[in-house]
């Protein structure tokens, strides 16, 4: 339930959600804020969250295709895309429940979810205020203590054009939509796979071309020849957090970055120090210590957002990496280390572990993938318990696919059986 939630209480996998900021004091993206302001709208309308929403929302704006009810009731069932997690593999269960509504709990089409775009849009003119007056509408666009957001919604500025956009993701779904502030225009895009995001920003960059979105596409440069040499200088490792690493490399007199555990992608340069990719909206520039002329930090700067990473020495390997690299026991240990260190790092905590295990399963590699397990396990067993039956779902769903080897489902189930064995929990049969 939402109070389970809130409360941190099982079944749930979450912490308690508590205030810890006085609010209005720093900016935070956070789902667990929206989880209170259902609970808050529950208690003052004396309604379910479903029905204030239909109420207030989807019958104004006619999204007929929409609901917030947990779970999707069987008529919409039929109408429902499957999700499917970054390797292809169905989600079991085809979709998750969520009692946390407000954060993670609508189902809708991207017809609908346009609905309310440009009904927001049109409010910003004051010609339709079925759901927002104008003043509340401009609040809703107004960036408030972080520049890149308002009021639930991301505001990004491409010189003078202005746009405001939300990506969302459950597990199995990714989607995003992006539309003008000023102009009218926008575009809903959805995908049932973790792996979509590539897929929905090349097909808005698509569309923004075709009907000329105004500033919406970076604007044509031109790529400079710089010599090899200098290329080499500003090879290295880049610390983006306590587990993953940007690596630059050399490759063909040409410079890739390869963040741990993605593709890698080429920069192209564009002055002696900056460079830009394909791949990622932006620029990265190579910070120099004016006294040792040596590579000190990249600076990525996206959205009018920068972000510095310190370089670090070739022969530092985060936990990822070493787990890339088949040094199993001692990336064990260092996400033990880093656990020890902080134990509120990101990069640490159960959801993220099972996160990975289900990638490298799903990518044949067995003795890792129950490594993990078992660590997640180590780490947090009242979390693993009370996963128990979702986590009994996903190792049945790999046991009971007739394409897996049965050598490698045989090896899973008595790694898992172990693991279980060790909490006391009832082995798979």
């Amino acid at each position: 339930s939402l109070l389970d939630v809130l409360n941190g209480k099982p079944p749930t996998n979450s912490a308690p959600i508590i205030v810890d900021i006085h609010p209005g004091k720093q900016f935070r993206y956070a789902g667990g804020g929206y989880c209170i302001l259902q609970q808050l709208m529950m208690d003052v309308d004396k309604l379910s969250f479903p029905e204030i929403m239909k109420k207030n929302i989807l019958d104004p704006l006619g999204m007929d295709d929409s609901t917030y009810l947990q779970p999707l009731p069987l008529e919409m069932q039929k109408n429902a895309a499957s999700g499917h997690n970054a390797e292809g593999i169905p989600i079991s269960g085809k979709w998750h429940i969520y009692p946390e509504m407000a954060a993670a709990g609508l189902w809708t089409t991207p017809s609908d979810l346009a609905k309310f775009i440009i009904e927001i849009q049109l409010s910003l003119k004051n010609k339709s205020n079925k759901i927002l007056s104008k003043e509340l509408a401009e609040s809703m666009l107004t960036p408030y203590l972080n520049e890149n957001y308002g009021l639930g919604v991301s505001i990004i500025r491409y010189g003078d054009s202005i746009y405001f956009e939300h990506s969302g993701q459950n597990e199995g779904f990714i989607c995003r939509y992006v539309a003008s502030k000023e102009k009218g225009y926008g575009a809903v895009v959805m995908t049932n796979s973790d792996s979509g995001a590539g897929l929905y920003n090349e097909i808005i960059r698509g569309i923004a071309d075709v009907y000329k979105w105004e500033g919406f596409l970076p604007q044509p440069v031109e790529v400079i020849k710089i010599s090899p040499d200098i290329l080499k200088t500003y090879t290295g490792k880049f610390a983006l957090n306590s587990d993953q690493m940007a690596s630059v490399v050399m490759e063909n007199d040409s410079l890739k970055m390869k963040i741990t555990s993605m593709n890698p992608i080429e920069l192209f340069p564009v002055a002696k120090d900056k460079f830009i990719s394909r791949d990622i909206t932006g620029t990265f520039t190579f910070e120099t210590d004016p006294a040792t002329k040596q590579v000190i930090r990249l600076n990525i700067e996206r959205n009018s957002q920068q972000r510095s990473y310190e370089r670090k020495t070739d022969d530092l390997n985060t936990p990822m990496e070493l787990l890339l690299s088949g040094k199993i026991e001692e990336a064990f240990q260092a996400y033990r280390d880093l656990k020890a260190k902080n134990p509120n790092d990101p990069m640490i905590q159960p959801m993220r572990l099972l996160a990975t295990t289900q990638q490298v399963l799903a990518k044949g590699n067995l003795k890792v993938g129950v490594g993990l397990l078992g660590l997640t396990a180590e780490l947090y067993p009242d979390v693993f318990k009370v996963m128990y039956t979702t986590l009994n779902n996903e190792i049945q769903l790999i046991l009971d696919n007739p394409s897996v080897p049965e050598e490698f489902k045989k090896g899973l189930k008595s790694g898992y059986n172990a693991i279980l064995k060790k909490l006391e929990l009832k082995e798979l049969d």
